[in-house]
């Protein structure tokens, strides 16, 4: 199996994405981050299940949230650049990446 590694923004991104929900709810940023653990499960066991938004970078939907994980790989690794939430503007995450 790849090894999986979140770039420093992407750690940002779910903190700050736990941080929200555990103050709107207890409990919430936990399960926040339990469901964003399995999708990344399951990039790291099937990374090309996803579609390609760029040659380069392959984006996949966070259920019951709205985030999505972008994150590219190769043969030894998966790294997610971005757990972008879906209400933000896409020039933003389009700024991210073209500086990854």
């Amino acid at each position: 199996m790849r090894q999986l590694r979140l770039t420093s923004s992407a750690k940002a991104d779910v903190t700050e994405a736990f941080v929200w929900y555990e103050g709107e709810q207890a409990g919430l940023g936990e399960s926040f981050r339990r469901t964003l653990e399995a999708l990344l499960s399951m990039i790291t066991r099937q990374p090309a299940g996803h579609p390609a938004i760029t040659s380069r970078f392959r984006r996949a939907v966070l259920r019951r949230y709205p985030y999505i994980v972008v994150y590219e790989f190769d043969d030894a690794s998966v790294t997610v650049h971005a757990v972008f939430h879906t209400s933000l503007r896409p020039s933003t995450l389009r700024g991210r990446l073209g500086s990854a």
